[in-house]
């Protein structure tokens, strides 16, 4: 028998023997990772992301020890008020001021600027729209006096989910309770709302993404082998192996576990937005690569007329020195991205090396394998 005395001869042979032992021992430490990865938060990490050596990061320090750091993330708060209630009218003023002070009220804003306190303390009153210069009153009325411009400055930015949360809390809220005037509309920009957008964006649709990609995947798989289990098969696993990479990031970075170890202080309290897609995206198209070597041989053999014990055990002997192999090489790629400064490329590094491991080695060596054993005769249902 070709490959026999073998060490993946021997592998295959005790997978065959024994699927349900593979299948328990492969299949609990995946799924208990992947349970933790329900706690995944698409939430930005608290602290700094960059090497202290950057520039940037030097000039954020520089303000934070003047309590000025807030000023990076300062939030334009545009406000648009109705037709006959222009900044010159009571209901205009009235209603710029209680914007005002409801921003300035919440702990998370320092100061807030407006026409009436363009520095964010003293506050001048409506003397300002007379007495303040034609520059400044253009850099917060408009010519109309139908627009007017707040700035919400947040107390510090090395926060930047807490400041992200504001800007999203004051998008829920309706313009009229904001400024007691009907008609209103109060628009917020800046930096904390473009990550506040991206993130709702971002958890909308990327469980839609997901599935789309997986109902996807699976009907070209049955297209391909004319079956249902086979296909079934391949992209649950896919979804445990990715789930259970989610669940590793979940428990080092925003857990903190060992997070000491890729250079972070404390628990980040939350995952990149985009790391969960950019890692289900590659992962999934090299996991399928790996399972269609295996089942690709697997059904060959069976076509040339062995038995599907015998086709397994060889099906696995010539793929998975392959499967390996290719395995190796792109989780040296990966890894080399944990030697980043950069904390998002570090996870990277760490989500997709974590993650080609297991797939490669837990699923595709054993609990694939063993599945494909105890289905027997099923796994090519409808067809012959």
């Amino acid at each position: 028998r070709q490959g026999e005395g073998h060490w993946w001869w021997r592998w295959a042979e005790f997978v065959v023997r024994r699927p349900k032992i593979v299948l328990v021992l492969s299949a609990a430490p995946l799924i208990a990772l992947a349970v933790h990865s329900a706690t995944l938060s698409l939430n930005f990490p608290r602290g700094s992301w960059l090497p202290e050596s950057a520039e940037s990061i030097e000039a954020a320090e520089l303000l934070k020890q003047a309590g000025r750091d807030g000023l990076i993330a300062a939030m334009p708060v545009v406000l648009e008020l109705p037709e006959g209630a222009d900044i010159r009218s009571d209901a205009g003023w009235s209603a710029m001021e209680r914007l005002a002070q409801h921003l300035a009220s919440d702990p998370r804003i320092e100061r807030v600027r407006t026409i009436a306190a363009p520095l964010g303390g003293a506050n001048f009153g409506r003397i300002a729209l007379d007495a303040a210069p034609d520059a400044v009153k253009r850099s917060f009325v408009s010519p109309d006096g139908q627009t007017v411009l707040l700035t919400a400055i947040p107390r510090q930015f090395s926060d930047q989910q807490t400041i992200t949360d504001f800007a999203k809390d004051l998008r829920v809220k309706a313009a009229p309770e904001l400024t007691g005037l009907e008609g209103t509309e109060v628009l917020v920009g800046g930096l904390p709302a473009f990550n506040a957008e991206y993130q709702d964006i971002v958890r909308t649709w990327m469980l839609p993404m997901i599935g789309l990609v997986a109902i996807g995947t699976f009907l070209v798989l049955v297209w391909r082998y004319r079956a249902i289990l086979v296909p079934a098969k391949a992209v649950a696993l896919n979804l445990l192996s990715v789930a259970a990479t989610f669940g590793a990031v979940v428990f080092v970075f925003q857990d903190g576990y060992d997070a000491g170890v890729f250079g972070m202080a404390s628990a980040g309290g939350g995952v990149f937005p985009i790391v969960p897609i950019l890692v289900f995206c590659m992962i999934f198209g090299l996991s399928i690569d790996y399972e269609i070597f295996l089942v690709g041989r697997f059904s060959e053999l069976r076509k040339s007329g062995l038995d599907d014990k015998t086709a397994l055990v060889e099906a696995l002997t010539r793929t998975g020195r392959i499967i390996t192999s290719a395995a190796v090489i792109m989780m040296i790629v990966f890894a080399a991205f944990m030697l980043s400064d950069f904390l998002l490329i570090r996870i990277l590094g760490f989500a997709l090396t974590l993650a080609v491991l297991l797939d490669a080695t837990i699923v595709r060596l054993g609990l694939g394998p063993a599945l494909l054993r105890l289905a027997g005769r099923w796994n090519w249902w409808p067809s012959r």
